[in-house]
């Protein structure tokens, strides 16, 4: 994972460096419904609370022109959701990556400030689980290595993220935007302990997808001399 993660960062700097615009960085909130009945059910069984809720994922848009025609957008977020009962807890982590291209047109003439988007990409993910069950004292940190019984699985996942949405262009530098989109994810493999590889749910990290994103643009960014 951490090569992965270097090869993005040399692509996210190769395509700065090659833009016709300077990038414009956005930050990103959002809320990820991922179906994890399966999961809850095998922690219950095992006298786990269950997760529920959405995951609500914290990030950036990185929005580059590298050629006239090609707007090409970087999206990086991470969120996790987690739930604690008595002394055992568990916390599920994501993160996930993604290249999209966008196409986007006003929805009215007579506000052209309002315009439409739609978006298609590809991503890449991790998931991170770890069920822990808390020390009998947790005062200093040679009690809590003592009494260690927390455990922590990974998974990969390879996704396609369609989108639609609107903006709304508040100023010539404040953009507003609001998106639906579904990160589907068949594509992802087992959980590794350690070095081991172990099936487990859920099956997928599909699921629906909505962000809203606060677009500032500097005007000496707008355009690159």
């Amino acid at each position: 994972m951490k090569r992965l993660i270097a090869v993005l960062g040399v692509a996210v700097w190769a395509g700065a460096a090659l833009a016709q615009e300077l990038p414009v960085f956005e930050p990103v909130s959002g809320l990820f419904y991922l179906n994890i009945s399966d999961l809850n059910e095998l922690l219950e069984k095992s006298d786990f609370p269950k997760i529920s809720g959405p995951i609500t994922l914290t990030g950036s848009w990185t929005r580059v022109r590298t050629v006239e025609w090609l707007p090409l957008g970087l999206t990086l977020a991470e969120g996790s959701v987690g739930a604690e009962r008595g002394p055992r807890r568990v916390q599920l982590t994501l993160f996930y990556f993604s290249a999209f291209l966008d196409r986007r047109w006003p929805l009215s003439e007579q506000v052209p400030a309002l315009r439409a988007f739609v978006s298609g990409g590809v991503g890449v993910g991790t998931a991170t689980l770890i069920l822990g069950q808390r020390a009998m004292t947790e005062e200093n940190f040679e009690s809590v290595v003592q009494t260690a019984h927390d455990t922590l699985l990974r998974r990969i996942f390879f996704s396609a993220i369609p989108r639609v949405g609107i903006e709304f262009v508040l100023t010539d530098v404040i953009t507003l935007r609001a998106s639906l989109g579904y990160i589907w994810a068949p594509w992802s493999g087992a959980w590794e302990h350690f070095s081991e590889k172990i099936a487990g749910p859920p099956k997928d990290f599909s699921g629906l997808l909505a962000e809203f994103t606060v677009s500032y643009t500097p005007k000496l960014t707008q355009k690159k001399e």
